[in-house]
């Protein structure tokens, strides 16, 4: 019974921290989205609204967002979140990548040539469906490094670890600015997706709605970039 009542205590003080201060804003992401694709281009959020006081959290936990405790979540997977509202920011395709000093600078030219070389492994992210698109007709891989964060599996392989099958949304920047070569013109696409999850009684402050706003408009210019095949 205490604890019940220090809990609606703690969600009455965090509601009131924010209406009192409209410009605080607190996001739950997950944390390979947050360390590749979201802390890389914040800043521009930052410099445009110095008022702001912008609060990220990096966590894979669903949190209880209608405690009041945080303004918005970002989460990678299939949709269908009770008891939130949710709405889908993007999809995704995963693509091999590795870094350019990777066996001295010499590339496998066709996927095939894969058999060879080390890939990296990432739990519940699998090699399979990537190998029916190259056409080829080859087991899950079973031995060498397994990373349970697909951000982690991407820094693996620009220290040269491996072979990554990497997200197109975490991996851009790092094709751009030359850290990873991507092989093959051959996409995988997901299955799951990145949403957008807000409690379901919210009201939206101006700040909010800019960051959503913003969030929208980055993602659609780094999906109409083009990222060249190495």
């Amino acid at each position: 019974m205490a604890n019940e009542v220090l809990c609606r205590l703690a969600d009455s003080m965090a509601g009131l921290r924010r209406r009192n201060n409209p410009q605080r804003l607190v996001i739950s992401v997950i944390p390979s989205f947050a360390a590749r694709w979201l802390m890389p281009r914040v800043g521009q959020f930052i410099e445009q609204h110095p008022q702001a006081e912008l609060n990220i959290s990096s966590s894979t936990d669903l949190v209880d967002m209608n405690r009041g405790e945080v303004d918005l979540a970002i989460r990678w997977g299939p949709g269908g979140y009770p008891g939130v509202q949710y709405e889908r920011l993007m999809g995704d395709a995963r693509f091999a990548a590795v870094s350019p000093s990777f066996n001295g600078g010499v590339m496998p030219s066709e996927p095939a040539q894969l058999a060879d070389l080390p890939l990296l492994r990432i739990e519940g992210e699998g090699w399979v469906p990537w190998f029916r698109h190259a056409g080829l007709d080859w087991d899950e891989p079973v031995t060498g490094l397994k990373l349970s964060d697909s951000g982690m599996a991407i820094q693996a392989a620009i220290d040269g670890q491996g072979i990554v099958l990497a997200r197109r949304s975490l991996a851009s920047r790092a094709i751009r600015s030359g850290q990873l070569v991507r092989l093959f013109d051959v996409d995988s696409p997901t299955s799951w997706s990145y949403w957008l999850i807000r409690p379901e009684q919210q009201q939206e402050t101006p700040l909010l709605q800019e960051f959503v706003s913003w969030l929208k408009q980055e993602m659609a210019a780094d999906l109409a970039m083009p990222l060249r095949t190495g």
